[in-house]
């Protein structure tokens, strides 16, 4: 399902430009997933956002676009962490 709508989302026009923007948005979505993989506990979108040299707003809406999706959820103080939707679509995987 994920794959789909990142595909999707990357090549669904034909415009260069808009493509580009996309496939920037989606380098810094897995840059924050990747981060969220790496570190121990959960994470603030402030601690995301040094951590990785984004701008707060960048990252408070690929966070919240992931939680909506159940990619990503909110512990107490938003503090982001690994959603139950990430491991029912890593079950279902054939390829993992």
């Amino acid at each position: 399902m994920i794959v789909l709508y990142i595909e999707y989302y990357l090549f669904s026009d034909n415009n260069y430009e808009s493509r580009i923007q996309k496939s920037s948005c989606n380098r810094k979505m897995f840059s924050i997933l990747g981060l969220l993989a790496e570190a121990k506990d959960p994470l603030r979108i402030s601690d995301i956002a040094k951590a990785l040299n984004y701008n707060r707003s960048t990252v408070f809406n690929i966070a919240y676009t992931l939680t909506d999706l159940g990619i990503l959820e909110k512990k107490g103080q938003n503090k982001f962490y690994f959603g139950t939707q990430l491991y029912v679509l890593n079950r279902v995987s054939p390829w993992i």
